[in-house]
Protein backbone atom coordinates (compact mmCIF):
# COMPACT_ATOMS: atom_id res chain seq x y z
CA UNK A 1 0.00 0.00 0.00
CA UNK A 2 2.35 2.52 1.20
CA UNK A 3 4.26 1.96 -2.10
CA UNK A 4 1.39 2.46 -4.39
CA UNK A 5 0.93 5.68 -2.30
CA UNK A 6 4.30 6.37 -3.09
CA UNK A 7 4.44 5.70 -7.17
CA UNK A 8 0.87 7.89 -7.36
CA UNK A 9 2.97 10.70 -5.51
CA UNK A 10 5.45 10.56 -7.96
CA UNK A 11 3.00 9.89 -11.44
CA UNK A 12 1.60 13.37 -9.57
CA UNK A 13 4.71 15.51 -9.41
CA UNK A 14 6.34 13.93 -12.49
CA UNK A 15 2.59 15.55 -13.94
CA UNK A 16 2.73 18.73 -12.17
CA UNK A 17 6.51 19.30 -14.28
CA UNK A 18 5.46 17.90 -17.00
CA UNK A 19 2.90 20.83 -17.67
CA UNK A 20 3.68 23.40 -20.30
CA UNK A 21 5.40 26.28 -18.41
CA UNK A 22 3.39 29.85 -19.87
CA UNK A 23 6.07 32.41 -21.58
CA UNK A 24 5.77 36.01 -21.90
CA UNK A 25 6.95 37.54 -24.65
CA UNK A 26 9.26 40.70 -24.29
CA UNK A 27 7.97 43.89 -24.68
CA UNK A 28 9.49 47.63 -25.17
CA UNK A 29 11.63 47.70 -21.45
CA UNK A 30 10.71 51.41 -21.47
CA UNK A 31 6.79 50.32 -21.07
CA UNK A 32 4.80 51.42 -18.09
CA UNK A 33 8.16 53.21 -16.39
CA UNK A 34 8.52 56.19 -14.89
CA UNK A 35 11.45 58.29 -15.52
CA UNK A 36 12.77 62.04 -14.47
CA UNK A 37 14.57 63.72 -16.74
CA UNK A 38 16.01 67.05 -17.55
CA UNK A 39 17.36 69.44 -20.39
CA UNK A 40 19.28 72.54 -21.22
CA UNK A 41 19.21 74.44 -24.35
CA UNK A 42 18.30 78.26 -26.24
CA UNK A 43 15.16 79.79 -26.68
CA UNK A 44 14.23 82.51 -29.30
CA UNK A 45 11.39 85.05 -28.25
CA UNK A 46 9.05 86.34 -30.96
CA UNK A 47 9.34 90.11 -29.34
CA UNK A 48 8.08 92.81 -31.08
CA UNK A 49 11.14 95.48 -31.24
CA UNK A 50 9.91 99.19 -30.38
CA UNK A 51 11.51 102.38 -31.86
CA UNK A 52 14.61 103.29 -29.47
CA UNK A 53 14.79 100.01 -27.61
CA UNK A 54 17.85 97.88 -28.24
CA UNK A 55 15.96 94.40 -27.93
CA UNK A 56 18.22 90.65 -26.90
CA UNK A 57 16.01 87.90 -27.74
CA UNK A 58 18.43 84.80 -27.27
CA UNK A 59 18.19 83.20 -24.04
CA UNK A 60 18.46 79.97 -22.37
CA UNK A 61 15.75 77.28 -21.86
CA UNK A 62 15.44 75.04 -19.14
CA UNK A 63 13.20 72.01 -18.05
CA UNK A 64 12.44 69.22 -15.45
CA UNK A 65 10.33 66.90 -16.45
CA UNK A 66 8.26 63.52 -14.48
CA UNK A 67 7.29 61.41 -16.92
CA UNK A 68 4.64 57.67 -17.39
CA UNK A 69 5.80 55.99 -20.35
CA UNK A 70 3.47 53.86 -22.27
CA UNK A 71 4.29 52.00 -25.59
CA UNK A 72 2.68 54.76 -28.21
CA UNK A 73 2.20 57.64 -25.97
CA UNK A 74 3.29 59.47 -22.82
CA UNK A 75 1.73 61.64 -19.48
CA UNK A 76 4.31 63.90 -18.39
CA UNK A 77 4.36 66.91 -16.00
CA UNK A 78 7.14 69.69 -15.98
CA UNK A 79 8.80 72.74 -15.05
CA UNK A 80 9.91 75.10 -17.80
CA UNK A 81 12.36 78.00 -17.85
CA UNK A 82 12.24 79.99 -21.51
CA UNK A 83 14.59 82.67 -19.79
CA UNK A 84 14.66 85.78 -20.29
CA UNK A 85 14.85 88.60 -22.86
CA UNK A 86 16.81 92.00 -22.07
CA UNK A 87 15.61 95.59 -23.65
CA UNK A 88 18.02 98.55 -23.65
CA UNK A 89 16.06 101.90 -24.14
CA UNK A 90 17.45 105.58 -23.99
CA UNK A 91 19.32 107.02 -21.32
CA UNK A 92 20.66 103.28 -20.27
CA UNK A 93 17.01 102.34 -19.21
CA UNK A 94 17.10 98.59 -18.97
CA UNK A 95 14.29 96.12 -18.40
CA UNK A 96 14.32 92.06 -18.13
CA UNK A 97 11.19 89.75 -19.55
CA UNK A 98 11.43 86.72 -17.39
CA UNK A 99 9.23 83.68 -18.40
CA UNK A 100 8.78 80.26 -15.95
CA UNK A 101 5.94 77.93 -15.87
CA UNK A 102 4.28 74.50 -15.27
CA UNK A 103 3.30 72.26 -17.79
CA UNK A 104 1.36 68.76 -18.58
CA UNK A 105 1.94 67.39 -22.01
CA UNK A 106 1.07 64.21 -24.10
CA UNK A 107 3.77 62.17 -26.53
CA UNK A 108 2.43 60.48 -28.94
CA UNK A 109 5.55 58.05 -29.68
CA UNK A 110 6.49 55.85 -32.74
CA UNK A 111 9.09 53.03 -31.08
CA UNK A 112 11.52 52.36 -33.72
CA UNK A 113 13.82 50.16 -31.23
CA UNK A 114 16.30 52.47 -29.62
CA UNK A 115 14.94 55.59 -31.75
CA UNK A 116 11.52 56.89 -30.77
CA UNK A 117 10.33 60.21 -32.28
CA UNK A 118 7.27 62.14 -30.94
CA UNK A 119 4.98 65.11 -30.90
CA UNK A 120 4.11 66.87 -28.16
CA UNK A 121 0.92 68.68 -27.37
CA UNK A 122 -0.19 70.11 -24.02
CA UNK A 123 -0.59 73.16 -21.58
CA UNK A 124 1.82 75.33 -19.66
CA UNK A 125 0.39 77.82 -16.98
CA UNK A 126 3.34 80.64 -16.85
CA UNK A 127 4.34 83.52 -15.19
CA UNK A 128 5.87 86.25 -17.65
CA UNK A 129 7.79 88.96 -15.61
CA UNK A 130 8.87 92.50 -16.44
CA UNK A 131 11.16 93.86 -13.98
CA UNK A 132 13.34 97.01 -14.32
CA UNK A 133 12.72 100.89 -14.62
CA UNK A 134 11.89 100.83 -18.41
CA UNK A 135 9.05 98.78 -17.35
CA UNK A 136 8.11 101.14 -14.22
CA UNK A 137 4.26 102.09 -15.77
CA UNK A 138 4.07 98.71 -17.24
CA UNK A 139 2.58 95.76 -16.31
CA UNK A 140 4.53 93.70 -13.96
CA UNK A 141 3.39 90.17 -14.19
CA UNK A 142 1.31 88.35 -16.25
CA UNK A 143 -0.08 84.51 -16.18
CA UNK A 144 -1.18 82.97 -19.06
CA UNK A 145 -2.58 79.31 -19.87
CA UNK A 146 -2.27 78.62 -23.41
CA UNK A 147 -1.76 75.36 -25.67
CA UNK A 148 1.80 74.10 -26.74
CA UNK A 149 3.45 71.66 -28.85
CA UNK A 150 6.89 70.27 -29.97
CA UNK A 151 8.43 67.60 -31.68
CA UNK A 152 11.43 65.56 -30.83
CA UNK A 153 13.70 62.56 -31.04
CA UNK A 154 14.26 59.90 -27.99
CA UNK A 155 17.40 58.09 -28.05
CA UNK A 156 17.27 54.72 -25.57
CA UNK A 157 20.60 53.96 -24.21
CA UNK A 158 19.80 50.55 -22.46
CA UNK A 159 16.77 49.89 -20.01
CA UNK A 160 17.46 52.87 -17.67
CA UNK A 161 18.76 56.13 -19.55
CA UNK A 162 17.44 58.30 -22.40
CA UNK A 163 18.58 60.75 -24.44
CA UNK A 164 16.13 63.96 -25.89
CA UNK A 165 16.64 66.43 -28.50
CA UNK A 166 13.48 68.33 -28.97
CA UNK A 167 11.64 71.66 -30.18
CA UNK A 168 9.36 73.29 -28.50
CA UNK A 169 6.55 76.19 -29.32
CA UNK A 170 5.10 78.20 -26.30
CA UNK A 171 2.10 80.94 -26.60
CA UNK A 172 3.21 83.86 -24.24
CA UNK A 173 -0.09 85.99 -25.09
CA UNK A 174 -0.95 89.07 -26.62
CA UNK A 175 -1.42 91.24 -24.01
CA UNK A 176 2.76 91.81 -23.37
CA UNK A 177 3.10 91.83 -27.35
CA UNK A 178 4.47 88.72 -27.60
CA UNK A 179 3.79 85.95 -30.19
CA UNK A 180 5.69 83.32 -28.66
CA UNK A 181 8.90 81.34 -27.88
CA UNK A 182 10.92 79.10 -29.72
CA UNK A 183 12.46 76.42 -27.79
CA UNK A 184 15.38 74.26 -29.21
CA UNK A 185 16.50 71.34 -25.96
CA UNK A 186 18.69 68.64 -25.41
CA UNK A 187 18.33 65.95 -22.53
CA UNK A 188 18.52 63.35 -20.55
CA UNK A 189 15.87 61.17 -18.49
CA UNK A 190 16.65 58.55 -15.98
CA UNK A 191 14.25 55.29 -15.66
CA UNK A 192 13.29 54.15 -12.07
Amino acid sequence: MRWMLGAMALGVAGTASADPQVIELPEDAWAQRTYLGASYGTSRWDVGFQNGLSTHPDTQAKKVWLGHDLRFAALELGWTSLGQVIQQGPGGLEGRLLSRGIGIDVLFKLPLGSVEPFVKVGRLWARTEQKGPLFATRLESYSTQDVQFGLGLNLKLGTHTMLRAEYGRYSMGNELGLGGVNAYTVGAAFRF
